[in-house]
């Protein structure tokens, strides 16, 4: 009882705190839907507690909960305290000046229970099934897995009982901290050690980038599709055994893809709001896994190219918005590598791993078909996959026309970009090919699933949409 209450403490206060920033930082956001803001808040407090984490471990400060939670209740309140006070001299100048007080047109949303049908009903009840299994699931699931074990729990431990640990004796030290700080951090508000409890903040992943997929993906189609392709997404078992076996693949693709998906409404309604979120989304997959950077940029490079391509909005808007976009990219991205660089922790994956000596050395027909071989032996196994990997070129190919549309045409290009970065990492890797595929081969394919179910289900709704149309105009 006692670590199911710490494991939702764990939870709700970075949900708290980000959702706190934003709606005091940044008021358009206040106008989003409420499962949107859970989202965006809810990793950027995550990533933020986990930052101050280290931090603390750097200046040698011995943490604990309220360590770590007075600064954010003592900025919060400063913070609401200064705004309510702006507002109310705001007001009260207006009034003195006798010009009317207008009400600006976008309110922030307020929650209203919608009205379901059935097929909605049904998929909530899934959703909820889901989540009780995970959760029972990721708290009774033994920590058996070597990234489980070394690179994530042990680490976990060592930043709870080490005020400063010796960061050259860490297991694959320059390895970004977000996972094990997130274990730590749930140590803290449970008073203790525990492994069990302590993997279970890889619900948060699942719930947080659930409901994040399902908000943005509602806005480019339609609630009852956004749900069901929620609910398959988060069903499909290698990302749900990848989240209950305490891996960090599915916690990076559940908030990265609702990063490509904000970019994609970025393109379809010119709101650079969308991008900047978008951008910050990616930028914060950095701090998750490695890989996370590399697929920020060619994301947000690829967003910018659909932009130019279909020459949708002005060169002006472009000049001002993504030039902030990069800025959050690079910001939250790079600056996890430069303290590692003082740090001198060494390269991420080791030293000559990675090499463009390797890639234009190994780069021949044999190795690349060795490659294909395994990725085609992956995408068969139906009882880990589904048929994911069989119906997102057919949903494609199903209506090419719409492919020219902005979140189909970035969804595409960001899918195959994405496979043609796992092409490279392993033409490119100095470790034994056979070994390096069958490790890590199908935790890369897992980054691209959100995205095959996201492009699926745009497609499918703009198809039923433009077949049931004319029927109702008659």
């Amino acid at each position: 009882m006692i670590g199911c209450l710490a494991l939702m403490l764990a939870i709700l206060v970075p949900v708290g705190i980000g959702w706190g920033l934003l709606w005091l930082a940044a008021p358009p956001m206040r106008r989003r839907e409420p499962l949107e803001q859970v989202f965006l808040g809810g990793f950027l407090g995550l990533v933020l507690l986990t930052a101050q984490l280290f931090v603390c471990s750097l200046l040698g400060i011995r943490s604990s909960f309220w360590v770590i939670v007075a600064p954010w209740v003592v900025v919060l309140g400063l913070a609401g305290v200064a705004h309510a006070l702006v507002q109310q001299a705001s007001r009260a100048q207006l009034k003195r000046s006798g010009r009317k007080v207008h009400v600006p047109q976008g309110r922030p949303r307020r929650f209203s229970w919608p009205r379901l049908n059935v097929v909605d009903v049904v998929l909530l009840a899934v959703l909820a099934a889901e989540l009780f299994w995970i959760l029972t699931m990721t708290v009774n699931e033994l920590v058996w897995g070597w990234d489980t074990m070394v690179n994530w729990a042990r680490k976990a431990k060592i930043f709870y009982f080490e005020v400063r640990p010796d960061y050259d004796t860490l297991p694959l030290a320059a390895y970004p901290l977000c996972v094990p700080l997130a274990q730590t951090w749930v140590f803290y508000c449970l008073g203790t050690w525990n492994d069990a409890v302590g993997k279970g903040i890889f619900v948060l992943p699942f719930v947080l980038g659930g409901c994040g997929f399902y908000a943005v993906l509602k806005s480019l189609t339609h609630r009852t599709w956004a749900l069901a392709a929620t609910a398959a997404l988060l069903a499909t078992p290698r990302i749900f055994l990848n989240l209950t076996e305490g891996y960090a693949d599915a916690f990076l693709a559940l908030l990265y893809a609702p990063g490509v998906l904000l970019l994609c409404r970025w393109l379809v309604r010119s709101d650079r709001w969308d991008l900047w979120a978008g951008a910050l989304c990616l930028g914060m997959t950095a701090w998750i896994k490695a890989e996370g950077l590399p697929l920020a940029l060619v994301a947000l490079v690829l967003a910018l190219a659909v932009r130019l391509v279909l020459r949708r909005g002005g060169a002006l808007e472009l000049l001002v918005a993504v030039p902030v976009a990069l800025v959050l990219v690079v910001l939250a991205g790079v600056m996890w590598q430069v303290v590692a660089g003082q740090l001198k922790l060494g390269a991420v994956h080791g030293e000559g791993v990675y090499s463009l000596k390797n890639f234009l050395r190994q780069l021949t027909g044999e190795r690349m078909s060795a490659i294909a071989k395994q990725f085609w032996f992956e995408v068969r196994l139906l009882n880990q996959w589904g048929i994911i990997w069989f119906v997102w070129p057919i949903a494609a190919l199903a209506s090419v026309r719409r492919l020219v549309r902005p979140a189909s045409m970035l969804l595409l290009v960001t899918i195959l970009a994405d496979l043609a970065l796992i092409l490279v990492v392993f033409i490119t890797t100095g470790l034994p090919l056979e070994w390096h595929l069958s490790a890590a081969l199908e935790r890369l394919m897992i980054n691209v699933v959100p995205l095959l179910f996201a492009l699926i289900t745009v497609q499918a709704y703009g198809l039923f949409q433009g077949l049931v149309t004319p029927r109702l105009a008659e």
